[in-house]
């Protein structure tokens, strides 16, 4: 989410860097892919609006799916969730140097998927 049209890294504005996920409802669930989120980071770490911990969403379905999760989540911990609910705006790709950064570190799945 941000204002500034056309952000790049070294100008990002008001913009959080995020990630964009399609995925196939006839396999996986949003609901799923909730339980992912939540499991695979900190949502009580205080970052900058660039890093910070965000949940975009689409219709109103996926926002009280998305408010939902985080409350149940909440239950589980002691420090309060500061991730950040949110309508979806316009979704600008990072340039190519930035694409798959984190997988481009993981040589041996690069390997494995015939990508190197």
């Amino acid at each position: 989410g941000g204002k500034k049209k056309g952000p790049s890294y070294h100008s990002l504005g008001d913009h959080t860097e995020s990630i964009e996920i399609q995925y196939d409802p006839k396999t996986t669930s949003y609901s799923q892919m909730l339980k992912l989120f939540w499991r695979n980071h900190d949502p009580t770490r205080c970052a900058s609006r660039q890093y910070m911990s965000a949940i975009f969403y689409h219709n109103s379905e996926q926002k009280k799916l998305a408010e939902d999760s985080k409350e149940e989540e909440q239950k589980k911990l002691s420090r309060k969730i500061v991730t950040k609910i949110a309508p979806a705006e316009t979704f600008y790709d990072a340039e190519n140097y930035h694409q798959k950064y984190l997988l481009r570190q993981q040589r041996d799945i690069l390997t494995a998927m015939n990508l190197t």
